[in-house]
């Protein structure tokens, strides 16, 4: 068995990897807001968001992870924080 120390670590780590993915996911923003605009496209899409909730809630499922509203509330802040992000690049 681990000791707590170890395991404190290991969650750490994996902290950190969460951490590592969401700027992954936001690096994308400036070209996804540039392919919006170019395209006349909105920023936010609620059928879509609505659609990409849904479908992590199901991922999530397969994972051992049953607790459709934390999921819904995580990627739902994660949407709300890129729609903000790219709001603010429309304005530069």
């Amino acid at each position: 068995m681990m000791s707590i120390e170890e395991i404190r670590k290991r969650i750490d780590e994996l902290d950190t990897s969460i951490l590592e993915s969401l700027a992954k996911r936001f690096s994308l923003l400036d070209d996804l807001t540039e392919y919006k605009l170019k395209n006349n496209l909105p920023i936010r899409l609620l059928d879509r968001e609505q659609a990409l909730i849904k479908e992590k809630i199901g991922k999530a499922r397969n994972l051992g992870l049953n607790n459709d509203k934390f999921i819904a509330d995580m990627f739902q802040s994660i949407i709300d924080e890129s729609s903000r992000i790219q709001e603010e690049k429309r304005k530069q």
